[in-house]
């Protein structure tokens, strides 16, 4: 099932010490000191304004070499082994403009358990702009936390100018690996929608390893969600990617079991969203045509550059799981909402269920400074259900409280 070509899973190696190359010294010297003359012009110094998302719990953390035979507080069952990892964001340089709690570097924590005993370590995913970053010695990539306000159209030249003179390298990718992990293949993915993935090893005293970037045999040629789906029967990954610079926009795709990517499926979408998540069923995937838009007038008059258009449609789009082109793919319009995060789909006779995380508006500034009472909006748990047949879609509220990140049992994921 899935047909097309495909190729199995290959890793590109990244240099084990990153080095700034030696013509480009000078070219970074100059750049600092545009970047100086925009904070000076703007007065955006972050350390004249500290950052509620680099304090208290949200406060950066050092790497922890293994830590082994922990303490223990009653008695981990023998028979339980492993380790369990959590991926967050992390930055491990302070920021020299602005910061927006998406930003971070990704760093994994891991447990590992084993005869009874408990190993705690943590590492940084050593991306491709990591690397960079620590040669530099200091933070250099333009961050989400610098797209407010006018000011944002310098730092978005000065990227480009450090990318033209060499400074900075972006063609293996600039993503940050912090936003979630995924395990297929008998592989362990750290991802972030903006960039593949990257491999991690797991190492026999529970240490954390990156062993490169995932293209998939070069099949692999956009960005890749960070929540993709396993189907827990058939051992495929489902998953997408989303453009915010080129049209279709979003990239439909099916890894086998055995690691093949099969090939790209685009989904046109009238113009660039962000689309966080998505999901599957036994037949089908459900993709979130949602209005948090791009929206670079809205930046330079001061705003954030995603902004939710309230003047934009809300739609769920449903295509079967195999489809090779987007022919079959049939939109369902729903209320003006915004969802992060779904929780899981399945079929019920001629009926999609799908529940999902859902507010009915949202502003991404409000993780860029402190969150107050009043300035956020809380999503709460919602169902929708989408009639094949009809063409009819009913949404009904769920929950009260405040409701995200939601789990599942995954041997339920699609059912």
């Amino acid at each position: 099932m899935g047909g097309g070509r495909g190729a199995s899973i290959r890793l590109r190696e990244e240099p084990q010490k990153p080095l700034v190359k030696s013509g480009s010294v000078w070219a970074a010297k100059l750049c600092d000191y545009v970047e100086s003359g925009i904070l000076w012009w703007f007065d955006d110094y972050s350390s004249k304004k500290p950052n509620y998302w680099m304090k208290g719990n949200y406060a950066p953390a050092d790497e922890t070499d293994p830590a082994s035979d922990l303490p223990v507080v009653g008695t981990i069952p023998e028979c339980l082994n492993g380790e369990f990892v959590r991926v967050g964001t992390n930055p491990k340089f302070e920021p020299v403009a602005g910061y927006h709690w998406f930003d971070g570097d990704g760093m994994i924590h891991g447990l590992k358990i084993k005869d009874g005993k408990a190993t705690y370590v943590s590492r940084f995913v050593k991306t491709n702009r990591l690397r960079q970053e620590e040669a530099f010695g200091a933070a250099k990539f333009i961050r989400l936390g610098d797209m407010r306000g006018a000011k944002a159209m310098f730092y978005f030249q000065l990227q480009k100018l450090r990318v033209r003179l060499g400074v900075l390298d972006v063609s293996n990718g600039a993503g940050t690996a912090n936003t979630a992990l995924v395990y297929h293949n008998k592989k362990l993915l750290a991802l972030n929608e903006g960039d593949k993935p990257y491999a991690i090893r797991v190492l026999e005293d529970g240490d954390l390893e990156t062993i490169g970037r995932v293209d998939y045999g070069a099949q692999l040629d956009h960005p890749f969600t960070a929540h993709p789906k396993v189907d827990p029967i058939t051992g495929e990954m489902f998953t997408f990617g989303y453009q915010i610079d080129k049209a279709p926009h979003c990239i439909y795709r099916v890894v086998g079991k055995d690691g093949v990517m099969k090939e790209p499926v685009p989904i046109t979408l009238p113009q660039a969203v962000m689309m966080h998540d998505f999901a599957i069923t036994e037949n089908y995937a459900i993709f979130m045509d949602l209005p948090l838009v791009i929206d670079g007038e809205h930046m330079v008059k001061g705003g954030f550059l995603f902004k939710f258009d309230e003047k934009k449609e809300a739609r769920l789009g449903v295509l079967p799981r195999y489809a090779t082109n987007e022919s079959q793919l049939r939109w369902f319009t729903i209320p003006l909402c915004y969802i992060f995060h779904n929780a899981n789909a399945w079929e019920e006779g001629d009926e999609i269920v799908l529940y999902s995380c859902r507010m009915s508006e949202i502003n991404l500034e409000m993780v860029m400074d402190e969150v107050k009472p009043g300035n956020y909006t809380s999503p709460q748990i919602y169902e929708f259900r989408m009639n094949m047949k009809t063409g009819e879609v009913r949404q009904k509220q769920l929950s009260i409280l405040s409701a995200d990140f939601p789990r599942v049992n995954e041997e339920y994921t699609g059912r």
